[in-house]
């Protein structure tokens, strides 16, 4: 499943859950790692009603309150992508199936800058970033600008992370350019080019190259939403 992951490939990774979930014990460790790749499967390629269903399916699974508790936190962050996604989109469907959401209750029960944790680290300051704005709220955004130029400088080293470091260069600069389109999307082509030059992998669940949202993807919508 990691193959089709990395390579984007859709229909292979969706015959393939169907092939091979009956062999992993509902429930297990396998099981929740196999469905991990299969629900970012379907993040990266748009199908975003099964990733809800692969979501809900884990979540709750009456064993998912006993695995360990970096785990639970990171298929939160998947339900929060999630809720980002259809919330952007129609909100129907299968989007109406996932529980109420409060975004910032989220991020507050949620310990970031934990050195163990790098790449849920990301995850959460991308979802900050876009929530923020969502609503507006550019002086949200600018209290965490300095959180994330310690950040990136501090944690993120430029051979595994240099994706993650192009992404959050480009939202640093949307900041000090007072979050104008133009000048931000003129900015942060060089940035842009560099992250397309390297293609995602994610590799054996490995925390440093986590991705929910391809970074192309969310910079796109990041850029849509200054243009407005």
């Amino acid at each position: 499943m990691g193959a089709y992951l990395n390579l984007g490939e859709y229909e292979n990774g969706r015959h393939l859950a169907n092939r091979s979930l009956n062999i992993y014990p509902e429930g297990s460790h396998n099981w929740m790692l196999f469905l991990e790749y299969y629900f970012l499967l379907c993040m990266h390629t748009g199908n975003y009603a099964k990733a809800t269903e692969v979501c809900l399916k884990v979540v709750q699974h009456p064993r998912f309150e006993f695995v360990d508790q970096v785990r639970r936190e990171k298929w939160r962050i998947f339900e929060a992508f999630l809720q980002y996604m259809w919330q952007e989109g129609e909100s129907t469907g299968a989007g109406e199936m996932l529980p109420q959401f409060r975004f910032f209750k989220f991020a507050n029960d949620l310990p970031i800058f934990s050195k163990d944790k790098r790449g849920l680290n990301i995850a959460i300051l991308v979802l900050q970033i876009l929530f923020l704005l969502d609503r507006k709220d550019f002086d949200g955004i600018i209290q965490r600008a300095e959180a994330l130029k310690v950040y990136s400088s501090r944690y993120l080293k430029q051979d595994v992370n240099f994706r993650s470091n192009c992404f959050l260069k480009m939202v640093l600069l949307m900041e000090k350019k007072d979050f104008n389109y133009e000048r931000t999307r003129k900015i942060s082509d060089k940035y842009f080019s560099k992250l397309k030059s390297c293609r995602f992998h994610y590799s054996r669940g490995s925390m440093a190259t986590l991705e929910v949202i391809p970074y192309e993807e969310l910079w796109e919508t990041i850029l849509e939403k200054l243009r407005e």
